[in-house]
């Protein structure tokens, strides 16, 4: 018997999956059924706060108190945080592997699952994409085994967590 060990080395999403038509269309009966139901934020407690008050500075007779004039009001909070939109940029979902087409690299494809495959030959003059894996060695647990062949096929800086140790399959194969 020759017993070898393979590696599934996954690299799960880094951003969610664009929104499909009816989950946009969802969503949107969901924010509108949320408004209506919804009650006041202190944002716009405070917005309207300023409209009273703005209404009684009109008044002839009212006299302005300090801390009323320091108030920051809530259209001024509406302004700064324009700004600060205007002045942000959102990160782009295609990477520049993307565009290359480097299947290479685990910076691409960033709203999906990757799994690393490599093409190793599995029997004389056959080869094929399948799994990272190698013959284990002479008194070598299975998990050694694995993180060997991760080691010797993407090097000592890539950081993957193994999952248990035991194997979660087998195959007999006739060569």
């Amino acid at each position: 018997w020759k017993i070898y060990t393979a590696v599934c080395l996954e690299r799960t999403p880094v951003v969610t999956a664009e929104k499909t038509s009816i989950e946009k269309e969802f969503t949107e009966y969901l924010n509108k059924v949320e408004f209506e139901n919804s009650l006041l934020s202190d944002h716009e407690i405070r917005h309207k706060e300023d409209l009273t008050l703005a209404e009684r500075k009109k008044a002839e007779d009212y006299e302005e108190t300090e801390a009323e004039a320091q108030r920051q009001t809530a259209m001024d909070m509406e302004d700064l945080w324009e700004k600060e939109l205007a002045e942000s940029s959102f990160a782009s979902r295609i990477t520049a592997a993307d565009k290359s087409g480097d299947l290479k690299t685990t910076d691409r494809c960033l709203d999906r699952k990757l799994v690393l495959v490599v093409k190793q030959q599995v029997a004389p003059g056959h080869q094929h994409w399948v799994l990272p894996k190698s013959q284990l060695l002479e008194g070598e647990t299975l998990r050694q085994g694995a993180e060997r062949t991760l080691s010797s096929l993407c090097g000592s800086a890539l950081v993957a967590s193994f999952m248990g140790n035991a194997p979660v399959g087998y195959q007999e194969t006739p060569f």
